[in-house]
């Protein structure tokens, strides 16, 4: 597990210099470390949806849900992903509900030839209506 002191040792073994004390260091790390450790619930994860662990480098990966054994005893469903992107390509498994929804940190969906976060499509879809929206009113005029 990182702490703020390796980051600033890294940051110095490179030589770069970051103008923020160390206090704003220990919450830029307690930030980071919160957002990686978030993920979904277990009523999150949809099937046939795609899902990243959100991860960097050759950890990263994109998994499918293919298929899903609901069982009405809590805990005890099963899904079935297949992997689609990063490491672990073209591989498959089988995992509680529960486990599967630790790894996803987020759903993403493939756009064009890179994965991109769903929440921020929203958010982006959403702010290109308020734009649209805000102009229209602003050319209309009162009949």
């Amino acid at each position: 597990m990182l702490s703020p002191a390796d980051l600033e040792y890294a940051l110095r073994q490179m030589n770069l210099y970051v103008d923020v004390s160390q206090d704003e260091l220990g919450k830029i790390y307690q930030l980071a470390k919160t957002r990686k450790q978030s993920g979904l619930t277990t009523a999150q994860i949809k099937l046939g949806r795609y899902y990243s662990n959100g991860e960097y480098g050759a950890s990263w990966s994109v998994r499918q849900v293919v298929d899903e054994a609901v069982n009405p005893r809590p805990g005890k469903d099963q899904i079935i992903y297949k992997v689609i992107a990063g490491h672990g390509r073209r591989s498959s498994g089988t995992v509680s509900r529960e486990e599967f929804a630790r790894w996803a940190k987020y759903e993403v969906y493939l756009n064009e030839n890179s994965w991109q976060r769903v929440e921020a499509a929203h958010d982006r879809a959403g702010e290109a209506m308020n734009q649209t929206e805000s102009s229209d009113a602003k050319t209309r005029r009162p009949a």
